[in-house]
C-alpha cells in the first residue's frame, strides 16, 4: 500500500486499515495524504487523529484553493459546485460531470463521480465558522424510543426511516458508513437503483429534519451524507456510548480494586440505561447484537452495584461496617 509505505518512511507505522481509511476520507488527494502522513510524524499522532490536525492548520489555505478554483470556472459549472458544496444535491450526477471536467474536486470514487470530502468539509462560510467547543452537541438517547435534540430542540423526523438510518450510525466506528453498508442493512432485497434513490431520499430529507433546527448552513456539523455516511462524533453526545465509557471505565477500577470509582462509573452506568437498546423503535435486523451486548453490560453492572453496595465502599481502601445495607436492587 503506497500510503502505509509513505508513511514508514516518515517513521510512522500504521495498519493498512488505518491507510484505507485516509484515503476513503481524502480521496486518495496526494497533498492532503502527505500533510497528514508528515503531521503525523512531526507530532507522535496516529493517522487518523493527524487528518484532521492538518486539515485544522491549513483550512484557511483550503479555503483560498477553493476560492480560487471556483472563481475561474464558468458561471454554470461555479453554481453547479455551490449546489454540491450546499449538501443538498451530492448526488447529482450532471453536477458532479460538470465539476469533474472543470477539475473541481470531484473525481471518480469506488465507481461513481463523488465530491473530495475535505472540501465538503468548507461548506461554511468563513465568518461563520466557529471552534468545534463552541458547537452545541446533538444529544442522541439510544435506550428506548431514539431520539435527538440539539439545545433542547427535538429533531423531528418525517420519516422512521431517517431516525433508524443516524441511529445506525451512532453506533459504527467514528460514526461513518458507505452507501454499501447502508443499503445491506435497510434494503437488503431491494433492486440496487431503487435502493440507490431511497437511500439519497432518505439523505435528503434527514438533512432538512437538521436543517429545521439549526440552519441549514450548520448541518454538515452533525450530519455529512456523500458517498460515506457521516454522524459527526465531535458534535454529539450519545448515551449507548457514554454507557459503555461508563462501564469500561467502571471494569477497570474494579480490576485495581478502586471499588468507590468504580461505584461511581457503575452508578453513571446504571442511571443512562433506562430501558434496553432501541426498545422503544421497531425490529432491526442490525440492531439486534448491540441490544443483546448492551443487555449483558447492564446485567454486569447490575451484579457489580449490588456486590458493592452489599459492602458499602467508602473509599478505595475497603468496606465500613457502619454504613448502611444496600441501597436498592435493579434487574436486568
Amino acid at each position: 500500500n503506497e500510503i502505509t509505505h509513505f508513511a514508514a518512511s516518515l517513521g510512522v507505522e500504521e495498519s493498512l486499515r488505518a491507510a484505507a481509511q485516509l484515503r476513503e476520507a481524502t480521496h486518495g488527494w496526494a497533498i492532503a495524504v502527505a500533510g497528514a502522513c508528515r503531521t503525523a510524524a512531526a507530532n507522535g499522532l496516529r493517522l487518523v487523529d493527524a487528518l484532521p490536525a492538518w486539515r485544522r492548520a491549513h483550512e484557511r489555505s483550503l479555503r483560498e484553493l477553493l476560492g480560487e478554483a471556483r472563481g475561474g470556472a464558468a458561471r454554470e459549472v461555479a453554481a453547479a459546485l455551490d449546489e454540491l458544496l450546499a449538501g443538498h444535491t451530492l448526488f447529482d450526477d450532471e453536477m458532479l460531470a460538470a465539476c469533474r471536467r472543470a477539475g473541481l474536486f470531484v473525481s471518480e470514487w469506488n465507481g461513481r463521480p463523488a465530491l473530495n470530502p475535505l472540501v465538503r468539509a468548507l461548506t461554511a462560510p468563513a465568518q461563520a465558522v466557529e471552534s468545534a467547543s463552541s458547537v452545541p452537541p446533538a444529544i442522541i438517547e439510544m435506550f428506548g424510543r431514539f431520539e435527538m435534540s440539539i439545545e433542547g430542540r427535538s429533531i423531528d423526523w418525517t420519516r422512521r426511516r431517517d431516525r433508524q438510518i443516524i441511529a445506525f450510525l451512532a453506533t459504527r466506528p467514528h460514526g461513518r458508513a458507505t452507501r454499501a453498508e447502508i443499503i445491506a442493512a435497510f434494503w437488503p432485497e431491494a433492486d440496487r437503483q431503487l435502493a440507490g434513490q431511497s437511500l439519497r431520499t432518505a439523505c435528503s430529507t434527514i438533512r432538512r429534519a437538521i436543517a429545521a433546527c439549526v440552519g441549514r448552513a450548520n448541518v454538515g456539523r452533525y450530519f455529512i451524507g456523500n458517498y460515506v455516511l457521516q454522524l459527526v462524533l465531535e458534535n454529539a453526545v450519545i448515551s449507548s456510548r457514554e454507557f459503555g465509557k461508563e462501564y469500561e471505565l467502571a471494569m477497570a477500577a474494579y480490576e485495581r480494586r478502586a471499588y468507590a470509582t468504580s461505584f461511581a462509573n457503575l452508578r453513571a452506568a446504571e442511571l443512562l440505561y433506562r430501558s434496553p437498546f432501541l426498545a422503544g423503535e421497531p425490529p432491526a435486523g442490525w440492531a439486534v447484537p448491540y441490544e443483546a451486548q448492551f443487555a449483558a453490560m447492564f446485567g454486569e453492572v447490575v451484579a457489580r452495584l449490588d456486590r458493592l453496595s452489599a459492602a458499602q465502599w467508602s473509599n478505595d481502601a475497603g468496606p465500613t461496617a457502619s454504613r448502611p445495607s444496600p441501597i436498592r436492587q435493579v434487574s436486568a
